[in-house]
């Protein structure tokens, strides 16, 4: 009776709750080596695919699929890119149930037969919407294309669908006009597409939660994209600038926090304060221990630099590291010998540069993932280079 389905084994891998299998199945099969070596995917997109709104749950599916090994995230989001992932550790080795994860995850999602590659309701999924298992179900009976006897989808669906649970989906199906019983057969309503539209329009939790969900999401990645247009850090930077050593010569602790030089009560009128070529990776101790020194300098004066012209291909913006990296170095001099006026000349001078600068067009290599805005941001804190040789 369902020999012409596709098999749905039972992976003891898979411990979690229909919706969560059927999330990290979909993880597996994404990442086979077959369609692509490295996936790329944001959770903005994952949360349009699944009609969720809570990004820290999604979050925790990706947790789950990396503890599990099911994938493997070989680079972290760089700006406007995507985190990339591959298939794990758990498929390092061929095993049983490694083969049956992926036997799993091709019966829902391979074209052209996988219950839920071509599913057309996607905004069913939102939580509170439709339960998963009653998706499946539905998914089951749209595939195989005619009556099904109730203990033969109930025996394949088990190894998704809980026993418990399934009597209690097909009951909601039916009362919602999705499914009819015949005896001991379950069969697709015949408007049962006209009904699931209806449903979907009735119920918040699906087409009007992925609509509003579509519009943030929109709103976010523009909101992102003009911060990486101005160089501002997105969150996953500033997380990762908090896990690189600290810049202090000698200082082995990670750089808990962000330090900003020019030191950021200079920069309270700027917009672009957090932009990561102002911020570098410090200790807490660290952090602390010039900031009071930082409090009594008084007002520095800007001087406007003369116009002038770059030379040649030159980034302007890496001059700017070069220029801050040397006055840096100074700076702390001047703070390790009390030297209020010496130090407000390097701030002074790095601060009437970037005024200089910071309007003109950003360098494009945002859109590479090798990201080397964070790059240098990383080598100030891993390299023993010539300015940081002079932080003692």
């Amino acid at each position: 009776m369902t020999s012409d389905l596709p098999e749905l084994p039972k992976v003891s891998a898979l411990d979690g709750d229909t919706f969560e299998s059927v999330v990290l199945a979909y993880f597996v099969y994404e990442t086979c080596p077959r369609r692509n070596v490295e996936w790329s995917v944001s959770q903005r997109h994952l949360l349009a695919r699944f009609n969720r709104s809570g990004q820290r749950r999604m979050s925790g599916y990706f947790s789950k699929a990396i503890e599990k090994g099911f994938v493997k995230k070989i680079k972290k989001s760089r700006g406007a890119l995507p985190d990339v992932f591959k298939r794990g550790d758990f498929f390092s080795h061929r095993s049983h149930q490694g083969d049956l994860c992926k036997r799993l995850s091709n019966s829902l999602y391979a074209k052209p037969r996988g219950l839920l590659h071509d599913w057309p309701y996607p905004t069913a999924w939102g939580h509170g919407c439709m339960p998963p298992g009653a998706i499946l179900c539905l998914a089951t009976l749209r595939r195989h294309g005619r009556p099904m006897l109730r203990e033969a989808m109930r025996s394949y669906l088990e190894a998704l669908v809980a026993t418990a649970s399934f009597d209690r989906h097909i009951k909601e199906l039916v009362n919602k006009g999705l499914i009819q019983l015949d005896g001991v057969s379950v069969s697709l309503a015949p408007d049962w597409e006209t009904t699931m539209l209806r449903c979907l329009e009735e119920n918040p939790a699906c087409n009007e939660r992925k609509r509003k969900g579509d519009m943030r999401r929109r709103q976010e990645s523009e909101q992102n994209r003009r911060r990486v247009t101005r160089g501002i850090m997105t969150d996953a930077e500033c997380h990762e600038l908090r896990t690189l050593p600290c810049i202090r010569k000698g200082c082995r602790k990670k750089a808990t926090q962000k330090e900003h030089f020019p030191p950021q009560r200079y920069l309270e009128h700027f917009d672009d304060r957090h932009n990561s070529y102002l911020v570098w990776a410090i200790c807490r101790e660290h952090n602390r221990e010039t900031s009071e020194f930082i409090k009594t300098l008084g007002p520095i004066g800007i001087n406007p630099i003369p116009p002038f012209r770059i030379v040649g291909d030159t980034d302007p913006f890496l001059l700017y590291r070069l220029v801050s990296n040397h006055w840096y170095g100074k700076f702390y001099e001047a703070f390790l010998a009390g030297d209020r006026q010496a130090a407000q000349q390097a701030i002074r001078i790095t601060l009437s540069y970037w005024l200089a600068i910071k309007d003109l067009p950003r360098p494009t290599h945002r859109d590479t993932p090798l990201s080397p805005q964070m790059q240098h941001i990383a080598e100030r804190g891993r390299r023993y280079s010539t300015w940081k040789s002079q932080l003692s």
